[in-house]
């Protein structure tokens, strides 16, 4: 992969820079999402039930009548309000869970993250001025990216209610009568960007079927009914947007380059957008092809290059790659001919040090090397230390800093070197289905889990992420 040779600080990267550079707006490679797995979220007793590969919060899209009241409701019983999550909870892990159900050859992707730290990313060129963090952890060849609430975010009287606005028009859409902000079904995708690859989770709003009118009581009793089969092809993405004036359109458009975004790297090809009166009554909605917003932002005079967004995140994504690894610190070996250089995490003093040392080796079958060679990986040295990434709007750069800390310390966990079955046998909750998973998929996620929740609590201000993902 070629890196983005940045000016300045050796740990920044440089956007201001990166944007003058015309010719990155040049079209990138970019391989069509394919889903691979999903999972179901919805609350119970206070506490988040997953089900993956389950479809129980997946719901069919109905266009709603006009007229619908998307302002009723938000003092009412039916309006259930987000379970905040524990601090030690990390939402990336979740993606690793789907390998205890669906097989996933960790060694074929690059980043493993949740769609929100690629908008953040993205939306950067369109936004300049908003500041964002992402926590990272790199095991082995995978950089796992953490989602991080912006704490200085400003925030306005109305947000919770315009907020609630788009929940309840997701609702109308879906025949529910309850606004449940911690229902959600997430699709895992894969694809291609440039020369990363990627493993990705978003939420789905929901999905078109060939269904016939709901407006039956028969028909209408079963739009909550699972969908056995879903298909990235026929989700769907929800956006409202008032209608003050005739030029909301205009209005609509400023937001097309975040919504393209959003919808294109998760494979969504439909935003259908409810066109709401300032009294909060729905007056139509208008339906939009992702492949064509780029056109229609232009025509509103808000035109935005999509392939330069996309070369700028895989840029942003292979330095961070890149850095974390080297920040970061990585327990392995790696060979380059006579020349040997090893890379070890040493415990000294109660803290993780990174130690390097270069060494001459006559050739492969020399004893001793060998004997350290094997020492050294069979120690379990994983990465232990995390690497934030803050965007500073004020200098246009993104800045990587390490958290000198080391989550086994920390937790007080200790590694064992005693070899374990090479698979184990989970089950499939939702089909009582036996299913053979490396067990370096459950080490990998204990891995991330205590290295990013170490950070977490260490980190200055922020904590992980609860909006849509």
């Amino acid at each position: 992969m070629n890196v983005f040779k940045m000016a300045g600080s050796i740990n920044s990267f440089a956007v201001a820079s990166w944007l003058a550079i015309s010719e990155r707006c040049k079209p990138i490679s970019f391989t069509k999402p394919q889903q691979i797995a999903y999972w179901s979220e919805k609350a119970k007793d206070n506490e988040i039930i997953k089900e993956y590969l389950g479809t129980n919060a997946l719901y069919r899209y109905f266009p709603p009548a006009p007229g619908s009241r998307l302002d009723e409701g938000f003092n009412g019983p039916n309006f259930i309000r987000k379970i905040e999550k524990p601090k030690t909870s990390i939402g990336v892990t979740d993606i690793i869970e789907v390998s205890r159900y669906v097989p996933i050859s960790w060694k074929d992707y690059h980043i493993c993250t949740f769609r929100n730290n690629l908008n953040k990313i993205g939306g950067t060129i369109s936004s300049p001025k908003e500041p964002w963090s992402i926590i990272t952890v790199r095991e082995g060849n995978v950089l796992f990216l953490e989602v991080v609430d912006n704490p200085d975010k400003q925030s306005y009287n109305d947000a919770a209610f315009l907020s609630y606005q788009g929940s309840k028009f997701e609702s109308i859409c879906t025949g529910r009568q309850l606004v449940d902000l911690n229902e959600s079904f997430v699709s895992v995708v894969r694809y291609r960007l440039g020369a990363m690859k990627l493993l990705m989770a978003a939420e789905i709003d929901c999905t078109r079927t060939t269904d016939p009118s709901p407006f039956s009581d028969h028909i209408f009793q079963g739009r909550e009914s699972a969908i056995s089969n879903p298909r990235i092809e026929n989700y769907v993405e929800l956006k409202t947007q008032v209608k003050r004036d005739d030029n909301y359109r205009g209005n609509m458009a400023q937001k097309m380059p975040k919504w393209w975004l959003q919808s294109f790297i998760a494979g969504v090809p439909v935003i259908t957008v409810g066109v709401r009166n300032p009294n909060g009554s729905l007056s139509g909605t208008e339906d939009f092809d992702v492949q064509n917003l780029p056109l229609v932002s232009k025509r509103e005079g808000c035109g935005f290059d999509g392939w330069r967004t996309l070369r700028f995140i895989e840029a942003v994504l292979t330095w961070m790659y890149d850095k974390a690894a080297e920040l970061g610190g990585e327990g392995e070996r790696v060979d380059q001919g006579p020349k040997t250089q090893t890379e070890w995490v040493e415990k000294e003093q109660g803290r993780v040090s990174v130690k390097r040392e270069r060494e001459k080796c006559s050739n492969d079958d020399d004893e001793e090397e060998n004997r350290r060679y094997q020492r050294i990986r069979g120690s379990k040295t994983k990465m232990y230390e995390a690497v934030r990434f803050d965007y500073l709007p004020n200098l246009m750069e993104i800045r990587a800093s390490i958290v000198e800390e080391t989550a086994n310390e920390k937790n007080g966990s200790s590694s064992s070197n005693e070899k374990g079955p090479e698979k184990v046998t989970r089950i499939n909750e939702r089909e009582g289905q036996k299913v053979e998973v490396p067990t370096k998929s459950y080490a990998m996620a204990e891995n991330v889990r205590e290295s990013i929740a170490t950070a977490a609590r260490y980190r200055d201000g922020g904590r992980a992420g609860r909006g849509k993902r």
